[in-house]
């Protein structure tokens, strides 16, 4: 036998053992193959829409375990209405999330850093942009953020945290995180991603304890007797967290009316729903490039899962 073949024939067998070791993952992720999907150009709301409609037979797959348990846990049937419910949370969960409230933290599919703010020495204000290297500190903002002292120091709205994600180029750079093109602290991302399930049709809001945010959205789901039940999501798109729990109507109308007892949880609910915010989101065009990139991105988290 060549030296080559022997070579080979070591590798395969090494394959083979690993294989037999972890019982046959290792070859299913070797050969995993996942579609890539075109889109056409589309607003922010029907692009995430079609993430979902594309993706959730893929992200089942990798989270089936989680998935069934969830439908046992409410005794609900396996079809696509529900599947595509659970899957809408899921999958925009695990684009906005980070893992963690430590500076340039991410997830594991989009570079969105998170970012603390408020406190002293504020890392935002090292921050700059990639084109000129400009302090984005030294940057007096206009329209709506016209009263900040800096781009820096502006809250990011849900419209600003939404459109600057779909950009063909990153637009930020600082030392010791990747280029990005948006990013956010708790309360930002809560926002943004609050604001799409309010424009999906959802009841959303954002809340918050202790100075921590999270997001909250009730869900319809049917059971085999095609009786409806109602869940209430907690999602926390800091540490990568979701929790649920069936929610009655009685209770859902209290939930409603909880908006928040400071006043930065008043603002951040009031941001949530601002119509011009929902407007801007659903007016904004994502191009075919920019929503390439993002396939991309998702495409490549599902194949190294």
């Amino acid at each position: 036998m060549k030296h080559y073949q022997k070579i080979l024939l070591i590798l395969v067998l090494g394959i083979f053992a690993y294989t037999w070791k972890n019982g046959g993952s290792s070859i299913k992720r070797f050969f995993k193959t996942v579609e890539t999907y075109n889109y056409s150009e589309q607003s922010i709301p029907h692009f995430f829409e079609s993430v979902v409609a594309n993706h959730s037979k893929d992200f089942k797959a990798l989270q089936d375990t989680k998935y069934y348990a969830f439908l046992k846990d409410f005794d609900l049937s396996d079809n696509l209405e529900n599947e595509q419910q659970y899957f809408k949370i899921e999958i925009l969960h695990k684009l906005f999330t980070s893992k963690g409230a430590r500076n340039c933290t991410t997830g594991e599919i989009l570079n969105i850093p998170y970012m603390w703010h408020w406190i002293e020495n504020n890392p935002r204000h090292l921050i700059r942009y990639k084109k000129d290297q400009l302090l984005i500190s030294t940057i007096k903002p206009k329209g709506a953020f016209k009263n900040y002292k800096s781009i820096a120091d502006i809250d990011r709205t849900p419209y600003l945290f939404l459109s600057e994600l779909f950009s063909k180029k990153e637009i930020y750079s600082l030392e010791g995180c990747a280029d990005f093109s948006t990013f956010g602290w708790c309360s930002e991302r809560e926002m943004a991603f609050a604001s799409l399930f309010k424009i999906f049709g959802y009841k959303s809001k954002v809340t918050s304890s202790k100075g921590h945010s999270w997001s909250e959205v009730i869900m319809e789901f049917r059971r085999d007797n095609r009786k409806k039940i109602k869940v209430k999501f907690l999602i926390d798109n800091t540490f990568d967290k979701i929790e649920f729990s069936e929610i009655s109507n009685t209770e859902i109308s209290t939930w409603q009316n909880e908006l928040g007892n400071s006043k930065t949880e008043k603002w951040y609910n009031k941001m949530k729903n601002d119509p011009m915010e929902i407007r801007r989101i659903s007016a904004h065009m994502v191009k075919e490039e920019e929503a390439s990139l993002i396939e991309s991105k998702i495409v490549d988290y599902l194949e190294r899962n």
